[in-house]
């Protein structure tokens, strides 16, 4: 079902993450887990690091390494799903 405020369709458009975003903010990533493929929102830090709960995926202790990027898509109206 289709509502009015909102687009029907959001296209994701995927980036390798060779290629850095244009500017800081939130991005919603592939990442591989050392266990599989997962999604994930991660903020980019403007220079080279993907950030998640403020620390670089680099330097944490379990395996999280993202290799594709895309702007992370608004969310539908709260009133499109009332309780």
């Amino acid at each position: 079902m289709s509502h009015p405020t909102c687009t029907t369709h959001q296209v994701i458009q995927w980036v390798s993450t060779e290629v850095c975003p244009p500017e800081r903010g939130t991005y919603l990533c592939a990442v591989d887990t050392g266990d599989g493929c997962e999604l994930h929102t991660l903020e980019w830090d403007g220079g080279r690091h993907w950030l998640i709960n403020g620390e670089s995926t680099f330097f944490l202790d379990y395996q999280l390494t993202p290799y594709a990027w895309a702007k992370a898509i608004e969310a539908p109206p709260r009133d499109l799903f009332p309780e």
